[in-house]
């Protein structure tokens, strides 16, 4: 019987201390910007940071321009979306979160100087339709 209950709770343990997809999914998102961001990922465009939405299960991505890629017909294009959803489709790392159906939104933001505000270039959100 000693055995049989030790058993049960060793089960519980270790159910308990499991992590929902949700919870790590965020908590990765904020390591990741703690860790790694800004990062500039090509000349004129930086990743600032990477947040996750519990409640709408979506992964945001917030970029910076500057110079020539700071321009807004650059982004007004059907091509950027396409773009997007070809990268997001080709990412293996985001396997199981694609499996699960989440977003994932895009926001492409000037750099701002001391003297202004940046303005958001182009924003778009992918869902489970557009990757699949």
């Amino acid at each position: 019987m000693r055995r049989f209950i030790l058993y049960i709770i060793f089960l519980l343990t270790a159910v308990a201390c499991q992590e929902s997809l949700e919870d790590r999914s965020a908590r990765e998102a904020r390591t990741f910007t703690e860790k790694r961001c800004p990062i500039m990922l090509e000349h004129d465009l930086r990743l600032d940071s990477m947040t996750f939405d519990i409640a709408t299960t979506t992964f945001t991505y917030h970029y910076s321009a500057s110079g020539a890629k700071a321009n807004p017909s650059l982004y007004n294009t059907p091509r950027v979306k396409q773009l997007l959803i070809e990268e997001l489709r080709n990412r293996a790392d985001l396997t199981a979160t694609k499996e699960a159906g989440y977003s994932y939104a895009y926001v492409y933001r000037s750099m701002a100087t001391d003297t202004t505000e940046s303005a958001v270039l182009y924003q778009t959100t992918l869902t489970k339709e557009d990757y699949r």
